[in-house]
Parts: structure tokens; sequence; C-alpha cells
């Protein structure tokens, strides 16, 4: 969480120069963001197997959703390298049209999906949304760096 609030603010100071040198900054931060995500997500596998000996047996299950949720961080940390960029530049109001439009997304998708699927619907729904989330920051960073 420093990191990222660090980052934030170095991204906003550079967004004032325009969003091309905050995306630079972005970009020298990859390395360091994909390492720290993959640390994390392998963390919560590796200590998942213990979950229902420390939280209790209501936990025991939870080895499979974890599995199952552990490329999340990393999705989460490319999203952090776009949307601060974006925002820090002037771009707020598409960041928050992308947030608004990719929480309806997920909110319309997660009811059919946790009706067929239960846990794993809303697993799938979670990827489908934030994965919208990251491809419409990326097109609209991509578009502002272009126009």
């Amino acid at each position: 969480h420093a990191l990222t609030a660090g980052a934030v603010r170095e991204f906003f100071r550079l967004g004032n120069d325009g969003l091309e040198q905050s995306l630079a900054y972005a970009r020298s931060l990859r390395r360091t963001f994909a390492v720290l995500s993959l640390g994390g997500a392998l963390f919560a596998v590796a200590v998942s197997p213990i979950a229902g000996a420390v939280l209790g047996d209501e936990f025991d299950g939870v080895v499979p959703v974890v599995l199952a949720l552990a490329g999340y961080p990393l999705l989460r940390s490319a999203q952090t390298l776009v949307s601060p960029p974006l925002l820090g530049s002037g771009h707020q109001s598409e960041v928050a049209r992308i947030q608004v439009s990719t929480a309806i997304l997920n909110v319309a998708i997660n009811l059919p999906l946790i009706a067929a699927f239960g846990l794993w619907g809303a697993v799938i729904a979670t990827y489908v949304s934030e994965l919208a989330t990251l491809a419409l920051l990326m097109r609209t960073a991509r578009r502002s760096t272009t126009s």
C-alpha cells in the first residue's frame, strides 16, 4: 500500500506535464508491482491450506477459491499503473465513467452467474469486470496519448 500511495503522488505530479510522462513512470514500476503482486498471490496460495486451522472449520474450503483468485492482485496492480496516471493528468471523468460502467457490468453479470454457478460465478464475474476495467483504462490511455 505504501508503494501505491507514493506512486500515486508521483503520477499526479508528473501528470501536470501530461499523460505521457506519468505513463513512462508507470512503466518503470511494472516489474516492482508485478513482483509484489505475485509474491502476495503466492503467499495467499501457500497459506490457504491452513486457513481452516487458523480461522476455524468454516474456512476449510477456501483453498480452491484462493487459487482461483490468485491472479487478482496482479490484475489490480496493472490497473493501478494506468488509472492514477489518467487521473493525475486530467482524465477524471473518463476514469469515473469506466469505473461506474464496469461496476454496473459486475452486478449485471454476477446475478446470473451466481445463480448458475454459485461462488464460482462470482469469481468469473470478478475477472470479467476487472479485465474490462483494465482494457477500458488502457484504451483511454492509448487514445489520450495519440490524440
